[in-house]
């Protein structure tokens, strides 16, 4: 005889069971074409009867509490019947069309604000607007908001809407709120305190950083924090000054704001101890050519006693009216660092006129120019369109005497690899170096081998090594060796090898590239610097300039 074990499971595990099963933490995957198809409480009901009658019974209402307004109309009124009266509601809508907003008109008296727990709404349509869904949005967002229960609230809006709402709102009326994703609304710093934040992402326009700093400060269980400032900064004269000692936000996993002055982003990063596992981005708003005068001087020493670094200048440029501009809203210089007892940073810098190939160039030379640089450095990236000349890489790579591995990507590496190898043979540069990568780059591969065998020899090898053979390696003449002969002695000269197949540019094309172009002397002193009207590889820049 067949023994059916499940009725043994209290009906209280089940409803437990259910919930889990059912439960969505994005309410725009409820509607179908968005996420999860087949609604879960439909196959909860169809697993057998019992199921369905513990789904449909008064202890169970809160599980048809999440629901969908773009659902069809029977749907949408089944769930709210099976929810009850004084059920706490789930509610997601995606505003599309007018028929949307006929849909919201059904069901509107049922979805009176303090019913509310949770809500998401995604306003896709660029042009329409509609006083009735609107004036409910209002109502949640008022000074006497009735929405009390209220503690997730996401507003995706755009076009007329998101020019509908530029009065400043408040969080105080919401005294449940602890997951904020308005990232075009602004709201006033004005806060419960302490609240209950794990989450806020909003807008803001304020030209000060007291704004940002009140609302970190006063929520100790904050974990994500993004503040995007709707129109470019306004510099101020004078450092700001803060009132008080920072606070440690000890859950804090994500920080962002900008874009914003210096000064600014002095005053935030002073007013909180991050912890070491966070990481921080801010776009820094610069009006000066050299990208490290714009660098916060809070970091400067965090920086320089950095474990990891990144150098990147992913430069966009759009195609607009028959010529290619600069992007203005793309902050391409990247600087980002961390050590074993800070956090992440990521410190992103603006365009500056439109020679922002040199900047990158620039700021490698800038980072170069500190005396003993970064002694602690174990891992760094560097993306640029040019590299400096050998001179101030000598200097860098002087500094960085703990360094383990580096990823170089760049029109052409070969100032580097002279760099590099023009050390004492008693005392090298970055004597710790075991991994090399410098796929997607322009390189001589005899030089390259030349100087992987002086390392070998120093008792510094290369262990691992990572290029991307171009098709031009093929037309270059031999010097002793043919370039397979010297391709596979570096093979042999490390331990791991990777020869990855393709084009050093992302504009390669083959039979455009002249011999001149990439034969660099050994020289350190005179290396070859690529200029605007002489790029290597005859790179031609089609929708976007990469590195």
């Amino acid at each position: 005889m067949n023994v059916d074990y499940t009725l043994r499971i209290p009906s209280e595990l089940i409803v437990e069971i259910m919930w889990h099963y059912s439960h969505v933490d994005n309410l725009q995957n409820l509607f179908p074409a968005r996420g999860i198809g087949i609604n879960p409480m439909t196959r909860i009901s169809c697993v057998c009867r019992r199921w369905r009658d513990i789904a449909l019974g008064d202890h169970s209402r809160f599980l048809w509490s999440q629901i969908h307004l773009r659902w069809p109309v029977p749907v949408v009124t089944r769930y709210l019947e099976r929810s009850g009266k004084n059920t706490l509601l789930s509610i997601g809508f995606l505003y599309t069309s007018l028929p949307d907003a006929d849909q919201f008109a059904r069901h509107h008296a049922q979805l009176d604000p303090s019913r509310i727990e949770r809500l998401s709404v995604d306003h896709a349509h660029p042009s329409l607007y509609q006083d009735a869904f609107m004036a409910w949005i209002y109502d949640i967002l008022a000074e006497q908001s009735s929405a009390k229960n209220l503690w997730d609230l996401e507003l995706q809006f755009g076009g007329p809407v998101i020019r509908q709402m530029q009065q400043t709102y408040s969080l105080t009326a919401l005294p449940q709120i602890s997951d904020v994703r308005c990232p075009r609304i602004p709201f006033q710093a004005n806060l419960l305190n302490p609240t209950l934040l794990t989450r806020i992402e909003i807008a803001y326009s304020e030209n000060s950083p007291s704004h940002i700093i009140n609302i970190l400060i006063h929520s100790p269980l904050l974990q994500t924090a993004k503040f995007r400032r709707t129109s470019n900064p306004i510099r101020i004269a004078g450092e700001f000054s803060l009132d008080h000692p920072p606070t440690f936000l000890q859950h804090l996993k994500t920080l962002e704001f900008g874009p914003c002055h210096t000064p600014f982003a002095n005053a935030v990063l002073q007013s909180v101890i991050f912890p070491v596992s966070s990481e921080i981005t801010a776009k820094i708003y610069r009006d000066t050519p050299r990208i490290m005068t714009s660098f916060p001087e809070t970091l400067e020493f965090t920086l320089y006693s950095a474990h990891t670094l990144t150098v990147s200048a992913e430069r966009m440029r759009l195609y607009l009216r028959g010529t290619y501009r600069v992007d203005p809203t793309h902050y391409p210089f990247r600087l980002g660092f961390a050590s074993h007892d800070s956090p992440t940073y990521w410190m992103e810098f603006n365009e500056y006129e439109n020679n922002g190939s040199k900047q990158g160039t620039d700021l490698l030379r800038d980072i170069a120019r500190r005396h003993d640089s970064f002694p602690q450095l174990k891992k760094a990236t560097v993306h640029v369109r040019h590299l400096p000349k050998a001179k101030p890489l000598i200097r860098l790579l002087t500094s960085c005497k703990n360094l383990e591995d580096l990823t170089l990507k760049s029109i052409a590496v070969n100032s580097f690899i002279a760099a590099f190898g023009s050390g004492d043979p008693d005392s090298p540069l970055c004597p710790l170096l075991r991994k090399l990568d410098i796929r997607g780059s322009a390189f001589d591969p005899y030089q390259l081998k030349d100087t992987l065998v002086e390392r070998k020899a120093s008792n510094c090898p290369i262990q691992d090594l990572s290029i991307t053979t171009d098709v031009f390696l093929q037309t270059m003449p031999s010097r002793g060796l043919s370039v397979d002969e010297v391709l596979q002695k570096l093979d042999k000269l490390v331990d791991t090898y990777t020869d990855e197949g393709g084009y050093w540019t992302t504009a390669t094309e083959p039979g455009r590239f002249q011999y001149e172009d990439v034969i660099e002397e050994d020289d350190p002193d005179e290396m070859y610097e690529a200029e605007p009207d002489q790029e290597y590889g005859g790179y031609d820049d089609d929708v976007y300039d990469d590195y």
